[in-house]
């Protein structure tokens, strides 16, 4: 496709001087591309997991109204992305309840470092990918390559991390890219009344009013 030929085009051999636009590009590509020294250990569900995400079910329906619609949009083969706006610390574990079993049972996300401490909770009860904020980006990208290829869904919130008024920012191309790289689709989602029922300045989520 487009990728192969763009490496094709500029196989990024390292020149004398500064690199011209098209040798630097190609040789951040080939980068990215490389496959990661050390593969993650495959993923064991935790006996817990089970337990902690339907209980949140159950909450999510008894006090939130919990609806998801357009779910047959996942149910697919092979390696994707699931992309959408990120407002509230519990989006990824609400998500992961939103997906098909099938599509559970591959679903990674992105965990980044410094985030409270439940929401790790909830993380390690599904496979993740660590992510420092002060570490390297490239890595982050390559991991997410590599579970791309291994047929993974990778859940990725595109603003970043979640918002002070739970309006949507513009999407960074760290998606993108992944995408592009990988050669997998973005099936993108959207939430809605989460940052209602949990805004920034509450410790835990809003269960009546």
């Amino acid at each position: 496709g487009d990728l192969q030929q763009m490496l094709s085009e500029h196989p990024g051999t390292p020149s004398a001087g500064e690199p011209d636009e098209g040798d630097a590009t190609s040789l951040l590509v080939r980068e990215l591309l490389t496959p990661i020294e050390e593969a993650p250990a495959p993923f064991e569900v935790p006996f817990t997991s089970p337990l902690m995400f339907g209980f949140l079910s159950a909450l999510s329906k008894t006090f939130w109204s919990w609806k998801v619609v357009g779910q047959e949009h996942l149910d697919r083969s092979g390696g994707f992305l699931i992309a959408g706006n990120h407002v509230t610390y519990l989006d990824g574990a609400w998500l992961r309840n939103a997906t098909t079993p099938e599509v559970r049972s591959r679903l990674t996300a992105y965990s980044y470092s410094g985030l409270p401490g439940f929401t790790h909770f909830f993380l390690r009860q599904m496979e993740n990918i660590p992510i420092d904020p002060g570490g390297s980006f490239r890595l982050a990208i390559r991991h997410g390559v590599h579970a791309l290829q291994q047929d993974k869904a990778l859940l990725i919130f595109p603003e970043g991390l979640r918002t002070h008024s739970g309006k949507m920012r513009q999407f960074r191309l760290g998606v993108g890219l992944l995408s592009v790289l990988s050669q997998k689709p973005i099936v993108p989602f959207r939430t809605r009344g989460m940052f209602q029922i949990f805004p920034r300045h509450r410790g835990l989520p809003r269960f009546f009013g």
